[in-house]
C-alpha cells in the first residue's frame, strides 16, 4: 500500500473515532442584527466588515439616520443603506456633506410599519475605527451648508449644532500666539451632550494639539465639554475652529477664544 493511501486510511479511521475533526463543517448560522432605537446612540467598533442593525416601526413615518466617525482614532468614510421590510433597497449615501466622509440618511419616507435593516459598512473595504450611530425620528431642517462665522480673539460667541454638522468659527492670528479655546454646552447642558473641539490651520490641516473633547473640567466647566489650553499657533494667518458633538448630537453651546 503507498504512503498517501495509508494517510488517507488513517485519517478515516482517526475521524471515525473522533480524534480528528470531520472534513466537512456546519457552516455557522448568520448574528442576528441589533436593534436600533430612537435618539439612542451608539458606539460601534467597525471591524472591517458590514454590520446589520434593525429598526421596528410602529406605523409609517420620516426617520433620519446618521454614521460619524468618531475621533480619537483613525478617521472611517461611513456607508449607509436602509432595506425595507420585504427586503427592497430604500435609500443609500455615502457623504452626507460633500468631503466629510460621514454617511447620513435625512427624512427618509418609510411607507409602512415593520422591521427595517440598515447596513453599516465603509466606502473603502475592510477599514475598520469607531463609529456612533443615531436613528431619529421626525423631519429635520432640510440641508444648508456648514456656516462660517467670524470670532474675535479675546470674545466668546454662542452657536447651535443641528443635523450632525458642525458649526465653524474663523480668527486671525499671528506666529505663535498662544490661546485658550472653550466649548461650553448650554442646552443641554454637560454630560448629556458631549462638545468637541478642532482647530484647523491657515492651509486647512488640523494642529497636532489642537483637539479636544473632554478637558472641560480642568478650566471649570463641564465634565464634557472642550478645553484646548496653551494652544501655540505655528504660523499668522486665518484659523478655523470646528465645533461638534459626539453622536452629531443637537445643542445649543457658548465658544470662547482668548489670549494665554
Amino acid at each position: 500500500m503507498s504512503a498517501c493511501l495509508k494517510v488517507v486510511r488513517w485519517l478515516l479511521v482517526w475521524a471515525l473515532a473522533g480524534i480528528v475533526p470531520a472534513l466537512t463543517t456546519t457552516a455557522q448560522p448568520a448574528a442576528p442584527p441589533k436593534a436600533l432605537l430612537p435618539e439612542r446612540p451608539v458606539r460601534i467598533w467597525l471591524p472591517g466588515e458590514p454590520m446589520t442593525f434593525v429598526y421596528t416601526a410602529r406605523a409609517a413615518q420620516t426617520i433620519s439616520l446618521y454614521a460619524t466617525s468618531l475621533p480619537g482614532g483613525q478617521a472611517v468614510d461611513t456607508t449607509l443603506q436602509i432595506f425595507a421590510p420585504d427586503g427592497e433597497p430604500l435609500a443609500f449615501n455615502d457623504d452626507l456633506v460633500t468631503g466629510k466622509g460621514d454617511a447620513g440618511i435625512e427624512n427618509l419616507r418609510l411607507p409602512t410599519l415593520g422591521d427595517y435593516i440598515i447596513r453599516l459598512d465603509t466606502f473603502t473595504r475592510g477599514q475598520t475605527g469607531r463609529v456612533g450611530l443615531r436613528l431619529a425620528v421626525g423631519e429635520v431642517t432640510a440641508f444648508v451648508p456648514v456656516q462660517e462665522s467670524a470670532i474675535i480673539l479675546g470674545t466668546s460667541r454662542l452657536g447651535t449644532l443641528a443635523n450632525a454638522r458642525p458649526t465653524v468659527f474663523l480668527f486671525n492670528a499671528d506666529t505663535n500666539e498662544v490661546i485658550t479655546v472653550t466649548a461650553q454646552a448650554t442646552r443641554p447642558t454637560s454630560p448629556e451632550v458631549d462638545l468637541v473641539l478642532q482647530v484647523y490651520s491657515p492651509g486647512g490641516q488640523p494642529l497636532p494639539n489642537g483637539y479636544d473633547d473632554d478637558s472641560g473640567a480642568a478650566v471649570g466647566l463641564g465634565e464634557r465639554d472642550a478645553a484646548l489650553r496653551g494652544l501655540r499657533l505655528p504660523e499668522a494667518g486665518t484659523y478655523r475652529i470646528e465645533v461638534s458633538s459626539w453622536f452629531g448630537l443637537p445643542a445649543e453651546f457658548r465658544i470662547s477664544v482668548q489670549p494665554g
